[in-house]
Formats: C-alpha cells, sequence, structure tokens
C-alpha cells in the first residue's frame, strides 16, 4: 500500500493517479473531493465533503483515476492523506 500526503488550499488539485481500486483519505481539516480523470476538478458545493478529524475508510477510486480535492475554510493550509488499498489489476495496464 502506498501513501501520499498532499496540501489542499483554495484552489482545486489532483492527485497522483490512483493505482487501486480504493483508498483510505485522512484528514485534519475538512476538504471537498472528487473523483474522475485528469480533468477532474473539485469545488465547495457539489463533491464529497470530508470533515476533518476524520478517516474514510474505503473511498472508491477506481484504479488510473484521480482524486481532485480543495481546502475549505478560510484558505489555510489543510494537510491530508491517501493510501492506495490493495494491489493493482494487471488486465488494465496501469500497474
Amino acid at each position: 500500500m502506498a501513501s501520499y500526503i498532499y496540501t489542499a488550499n483554495g484552489t482545486s488539485q489532483l492527485s497522483s493517479a490512483i493505482q487501486t481500486d480504493k483508498v483510505r483519505i485522512a484528514a485534519t481539516t475538512p476538504i471537498a473531493i472528487a473523483i474522475g480523470d485528469n480533468t477532474v476538478t473539485a469545488n465547495t458545493t457539489a463533491c464529497e465533503i470530508i470533515p476533518g478529524g476524520v478517516v474514510e475508510r474505503s473511498v472508491i477510486v477506481g484504479q488510473g483515476n484521480y482524486v481532485a480535492y480543495i481546502g475549505i475554510g478560510a484558505g489555510t493550509q489543510a494537510p491530508f492523506s491517501i493510501t492506495e488499498l490493495g494491489a493493482p489489476h494487471p488486465e488494465t495496464g496501469t500497474e
């Protein structure tokens, strides 16, 4: 399982391509996320909100997709982690 640390702010950003179907997201402050291809963007009105101090244990992403993220509130820096769960599927070619 690979784990990555990101810092959300007031601008939508993308994670690296996810190599497994599911991830765990642990946020210290609130963030909004969206899942999709490399053109997906996150916003604070129509995305999944992950409250601060919460671990979302099994977020289905789909291998090869991205997590777009944006911080919520006061433009503060919001560190969080994404941990890939499971193993890549060899037939998709993203391994």
